[in-house]
């Protein structure tokens, strides 16, 4: 039996994840709706177990998703896992003491110790993504937005939550208990902004910062709720927690969740949206004074009011300052960059025009225009035509990337069949196939894959790309080729059975002139080939 469950689960791999996505969203929706109407009906007996079907589902999509996509930093999921278990067995015993006991819940309880310790573990598993995704280098910029960010929610939880608990007429350990709710929830943000600020356009970044925001929204309204004494199950308030559970599971069970394991080494312009949130940010602090004017307790809130708006100022500031440091350094390195590719440019126009004389001297020679000569002298004469349209290439792709940096580069498109591309590119390196004996794998479509993009600039790129996994796949080796289609476009891919990319070296592939240590040692090149296919597919809409 148990043998057949597992056999299930591993064929489940071959099920979409589209789809596995929207039976997990019905799941949860049909929880949720059985929650909210045992509390509605007063079921008691049902309720405890209907909402631990809700944390459990959110555990299980995360254990599934690590299963299914097997990323890199499973580590930071199985945190994650961690807590939501903590917190379910949390609300477990909070609901199995008020609707099956009977039993009041006293504040602090065993729950509230349960729900304490899932802060560490949140913050340990957004701590790994966060760890994973930047280098030792990461952007000033993005550190300040995430410390504006944060600096903003403590302000209104010191207000509204830590100041009314720390000075309430109750026991100390309920003070304790009450503060640390809203300080976890800091600690949680803090983390999740930073790792928002990494990529804010991640499927899964954006849906733990939506389950965050609803743990964050629901620990408020119940720490309010609980200090003028007016809480209960079935509210609102509980939405929270059902789209924290849910959410977090939804992030595992997305396959772009593997993104999270790679390094971020794009610096992203700031985008308006950013900075009007910034904006609405430093705005929270004379917003408190306004709204405790109205309330006649401007006195009582002016000082708190002018720590944080003195810290806001100083962290804007050198916000301010980063961002006019970072256009400035921009405008000169576009200016530089421009002069540079101008130069590359020239050099490599006047040098085309000579090789391309030499090219057709050696042709000549070597079809006997001048009269015959001896097979050890055709030899030399092949060789140096191999070396001459090595030249030439070089020559064309330094031109190509040249122009395209300049913008004077002109991509008229037609539409190329896929297949037909990679058959061409194959052909051409059909010697070097063979004499390593590489299998090739094709996996495309059954019907044509069509795009329109620029035929030479594009077989270009794909060469490129072709003849790096045959030069670094070992003899006897495998090289996949596959296309796939998507809404408005073809993904292709090129994989090899080679030793691979260092991490280290992998934010550098893609530069100009970068050849890693152990290339330059064991093989030939201009290390242009990768930064070519990244400006090729730039600009044809890739």
């Amino acid at each position: 039996m148990v043998a057949k469950v597992f056999a299930v689960i591993d064929k489940s791999r071959d099920i979409p994840s589209q789809l596995v996505l929207t039976v997990y969203a019905g799941w949860i929706g049909f929880l949720t709706v059985g929650y909210y109407a045992a509390t509605a009906y007063e079921i008691n007996a049902l309720v405890p177990w209907v909402w631990l079907a809700i944390g459990l589902s959110g555990i299980a999509a995360i254990l599934y998703g690590v299963w299914r996509y097997r990323p890199a930093a499973w580590l930071g999921w199985v945190f994650l896992a961690l807590a939501n278990l903590l917190f379910v067995t949390g609300d477990t015993h909070y609901n199995v003491h008020q609707f099956l006991l009977g039993r009041p819940n006293e504040f602090p309880s065993v729950a509230d110790v349960f729900y304490l310790l899932t802060y560490p573990f949140f913050v340990a598993g957004i701590g790994v993504f966060v760890s994973r995704r930047l280098t030792r280098h990461s952007e000033r910029g993005a550190l300040l937005d995430g410390a504006i960010f944060t600096l903003g929610l403590a302000m209104l939880i010191w207000q509204y939550l830590v100041i009314p608990n720390a000075t309430a007429d109750t026991s100390t350990l309920v003070k304790v208990a009450s503060i640390a709710y809203p300080l976890g929830d800091i600690l949680v943000w803090a983390m999740l902004v930073r790792l928002w600020m990494t990529d804010s356009r991640s499927r899964p970044v954006m849906w733990l910062a939506v389950g965050a925001l609803g743990l964050i929204a629901s620990d408020v309204a119940y720490g309010i709720s609980q200090f003028y004494g007016d809480w209960g199950n079935g509210t609102i308030i509980d939405l929270g927690w059902i789209l924290f559970y849910a959410s977090w599971g939804a992030a595992a069970l997305d396959p772009s969740m593997k993104e999270l394991d790679k390094v971020v080494v794009k610096r992203t312009p700031v985008r308006i949206s950013r900075l009007a949130a910034l904006a609405a940010t430093a705005l929270i602090a004379p917003l408190v004074l306004l709204v405790e004017s109205f309330r006649g307790n401007a006195a009582d809130v002016a000082v708190t009011v002018a720590v944080f708006s003195a810290v806001l100022f100083v962290l804007v500031t050198l916000r301010m300052y980063t961002l006019v440091h970072t256009i400035s350094r921009r405008e000169a390195d576009v200016v530089i960059e421009r002069q540079k590719n101008e130069v590359y440019a020239t050099i490599a126009h006047q040098l085309k025009a000579p090789a391309t004389r030499v090219k057709v001297v050696l042709s000549m020679l070597g079809t006997g225009a001048f009269g015959d000569m001896p097979d050890k002298q055709r030899g030399y004469i092949a060789k140096a035509s191999k070396a001459n349209e090595e030249l030439l290439t070089i020559i064309e792709e330094t031109l190509i990337i040249a122009r395209a940096e300049t913008g004077l580069l002109k991509v008229p498109p037609a539409v190329v069949k896929v297949r037909e591309l990679i058959d061409t590119a194959l052909g051409e390196q059909a010697g070097q196939i063979e004499a390593k004996r590489l299998v090739v794998e094709k996996d495309f479509p059954n019907s044509d894959c069509l795009i329109q993009v620029n035929l030479k600039h594009l077989s270009m790129a794909v060469t490129n790309l072709l003849e790096n996994a045959i030069k670094y796949t070992p003899t006897e080796g495998k090289v996949t080729i596959q296309a796939r289609r998507r809404p408005n476009s073809v993904a292709l891919s090129i994989t090899d059975t080679g030793e691979g990319i260092a991490s280290e070296e992998l934010p550098k592939i893609f530069d100009r002139f970068y050849r890693s240590p152990e290339q330059i040692e064991l093989t030939e090149g201009t290390g242009i080939g990768l930064y070519l296919v990244k400006q090729v597919v730039a600009l044809n809409g890739g």
